[in-house]
């Protein structure tokens, strides 16, 4: 959970249930707003869970995670 940056409205994400999503909810009316679904997502989940927030132009950060799975190639160059 977070403050947003306008100060009236929450930010928080929902774990281990069947459609997970970023939500956000305005204290003044208590109106629950979805920003984001995140059941498509592999998300990262670190030590104390996974992190979601938002960048100054209101759109949702997420950790993904990509693992090794798209590396490609690697190139070593030794001297």
């Amino acid at each position: 959970m977070e403050w947003a940056q306008d100060s009236k409205s929450v930010l928080f994400d929902t774990l281990g249930v069947t459609d997970p999503s970023f939500f956000r909810i305005h204290l003044a009316d208590q109106r629950r707003e979805t920003v984001v679904h995140t059941q498509d997502i592999r998300r990262y989940y670190g030590e104390f869970g996974p992190w979601t927030g938002m960048a100054p132009d209101g759109s949702p950060l997420l950790v993904r995670d990509i693992s090794s799975e798209e590396v490609y190639a690697l190139d070593l160059q030794l001297p």
